[in-house]
């Protein structure tokens, strides 16, 4: 039987060009205000129009086809893009081609309901292809080794810090805001349940600095719908006044850099924290860990 593993990305511009037909795109028709719009391009123009989402793609995408190819594992993969070249029609197409029967699909999404808009991309193509059988790997905030590469990550972080310093830091998990109505049937209860993980792991390990979680990216459309709550902001606001002076900013909800990290919590996140005199250092994705690739393919091992 022949196997592939698809990496199937949001996707994003490239140039200043591509961000407006990108953005209008993602909306599927929906009304997009002006103003809102030119504060969307006054962002990507910090980055040159560029999504940071490409490049770490594509340096997911080498690290797993070299782990394959260094394993010898049995398997093709291929990567493609819900919303940008390579589209992951144009990959599914070649998956066809190549004669692929088992194909696991990797959405670089810790938690569930939110991936959930990538499936119908691929569910119509089963079905006219009945040859091959899609697996998705499932969400994996709280695998073994996605918890042991948040522990790892923040324990070298913490690890560089004057006991003074170590005193004055809590750590703040950001994940991105839904509309409560779509969030607490799968999404929501998900978040929880790996921050439960985190702090039994945290405390395990002799880490003993507050944790708190916040959400963020909400982009308050359609109006007057209630998102989750407490937003990234609140949560600065709340530890400013215990008296905290650093946070340590921990993206769990990206596991890729993308512009709600580049811009939502290195540009943004830090301004807030300048303002209510907090220092804001962010751990880096965890796609940067070595073990990621290890949990991917793990993955696949598992339901093989």
């Amino acid at each position: 039987m022949k196997k592939g593993l698809l990496l199937f990305t949001y996707g994003g511009p490239e140039t200043m060009e591509e961000v407006e037909p990108f953005i209008r795109e993602i909306l599927h028709g929906r009304p997009l205000c002006e103003r809102r719009l030119a504060q969307i391009l006054k962002h990507y123009a910090l980055f040159h129009g560029k999504s940071p989402l490409n490049d770490a793609s594509r340096q997911l995408f080498r690290q797993l086809r070299e782990k394959i190819d260094a394993t010898g594992l049995d398997c093709s993969i291929f990567w493609g893009c819900r919303y940008a070249e390579p589209r992951v029609e144009t990959a599914l197409e070649a998956i066809f081609r190549e004669g692929i029967e088992q194909l696991w699909v990797f959405v670089p999404t810790p938690f569930g309901g939110y991936s959930d808009i990538y499936t119908q991309k691929w569910q119509a193509f089963e079905e006219n292809h009945p040859t091959l059988t899609i697996t998705s790997i499932p969400p994996y905030a709280s695998h073994p080794l996605f918890q042991q590469i948040l522990l790892e990550m923040t324990r070298e972080e913490i690890e560089t810090l004057s006991e003074v310093e170590k005193n004055e830091t809590v750590l703040v998990y950001s994940v991105h805001s839904l509309p409560v109505d779509l969030a607490r049937q799968e999404y929501q209860p998900q978040v929880l349940a790996a921050m439960e993980k985190i702090e039994r792991n945290l405390r395990k390990n002799g880490l003993s600095q507050e944790i708190r979680l916040g959400w963020q990216s909400e982009s308050r459309r359609p109006e007057n719908v209630p998102w989750l709550r407490p937003r990234l902001k609140e949560v600065f606001q709340e530890v400013a006044e215990k008296g905290f002076r650093q946070v340590l900013l921990i993206p769990l909800g990206f596991s890729l850099d993308n512009m709600e990290v580049a811009y939502d919590l290195d540009i943004a996140a830090v301004e807030w924290g300048r303002e209510l005199g907090l220092k804001i250092n962010r751990l880096p994705t965890a796609s940067h860990h070595s073990l990621f690739v290890e949990m991917i393919l793990r993955n696949i091992a598992t339901q093989g």
